[in-house]
């Protein structure tokens, strides 16, 4: 993380202390941090913009000094009010008292937030409901990006990596460390930058359905309807050899008796790895699609 920078001491109060237990609340203080944040998101005059879990408003400011469409400043907790009212007087920037979970917001376009990181898992099937989301700059829990970024086949890769990468196209832009919040955060964090994948037939959205929906198939189920069902693949004679590849191969070999609900983590890793590497071998024009595109934003 760049230099420490603190910004105005008014916008982070003491009394009464903020609730790090129930709400999670940890507001962001380093000028540099939420400047990344809002040059990485790279708002635009067309852009409508949401600030989930605004706090005193640091991400809101920051998001004033752009020319957007809109900002949307959503937060929960009234004791923020003195500080997020004034902000309405500008005619960008709509004021939402609730739990950004339960907010529709189907003209977003780009998110940049420091959501509390017990709403992670959630937060990213609420940014998979936004029709016009081109984007999402968000400060998350350094364990949680790692694991968003891992690549198929490393120690860090898990069912979490493998359902962010079914939706998000991620990079890790920056790590931020507990100096870096008020209070202090109970661990270091990062700012992930998410892009919605432009193809929601990928092999990681069929496996991330596979083994969030339907744990309980064994793994020779899957590999028969990856076989005969599944049209991500390409056509019935190129599912047909991909399939009978893998099904040599020694890391799903062991896998094929074990319902997808006892596959570990480190097997999941493997699992995935040898899936890319196959797919990526494979011939015809629709290979390129089954990964569709790179893992990492940039």
């Amino acid at each position: 993380m760049r230099p420490h920078e603190r910004l105005d001491p008014a916008l982070f109060p003491e009394d009464p202390p903020l609730d790090t237990a129930l709400l999670d609340q940890h507001l962001l203080r380093n000028a540099t941090a939420v400047r990344t944040l809002v040059d990485t998101a790279a708002p635009t005059a067309r852009d409508v913009v949401a600030d989930l879990g605004a706090g005193t408003g640091v991400i809101t400011r920051g998001l004033l000094r752009r020319a957007v469409a809109r900002i949307y400043a959503v937060e929960l907790d009234r004791r923020f009010e003195p500080y997020l009212e004034p902000l309405t007087r500008s005619h960008d920037v709509r004021l939402l008292w609730n739990d950004f979970l339960d907010v529709d917001l189907p003209t977003v376009t780009k998110v940049v937030a420091n959501p509390p990181f017990r709403a992670t898992e959630h937060l990213l099937e609420w940014l998979r409901r936004l029709p016009a989301l081109t984007s999402a700059t968000l400060v998350m829990g350094h364990a949680f990006g790692d694991s968003a970024v891992a690549e198929p086949g490393s120690a860090r890769y898990g069912r979490l990596s493998l359902k962010v990468q079914a939706g998000f196209t991620v990079g890790m832009v920056d790590s931020l460390s507990a100096k870096d919040f008020h209070p202090p955060a109970r661990s270091p964090a990062c700012i992930l930058h998410l892009v919605p994948r432009r193809c929601t037939t990928s092999i990681d959205a069929v496996m991330d359905d596979a083994f969030t929906r339907r744990a309980g198939m064994r793994m020779k189920d899957l590999l028969w309807y990856l076989e005969f069902r599944s049209p991500v693949l390409g056509t019935r004679s190129a599912r047909h050899g991909l399939v009978a590849k893998l099904r040599s191969s020694p890391v799903v070999r062991q896998l094929q008796q074990r319902r997808l609900q006892q596959v570990s983590s480190h097997d999941l890793s493997h699992l995935m790895a040898e899936l890319h590497r196959r797919c990526q071998r494979s011939a015809g024009p629709s290979a390129a699609k089954l990964i569709d595109g790179p893992r990492r934003s940039t």
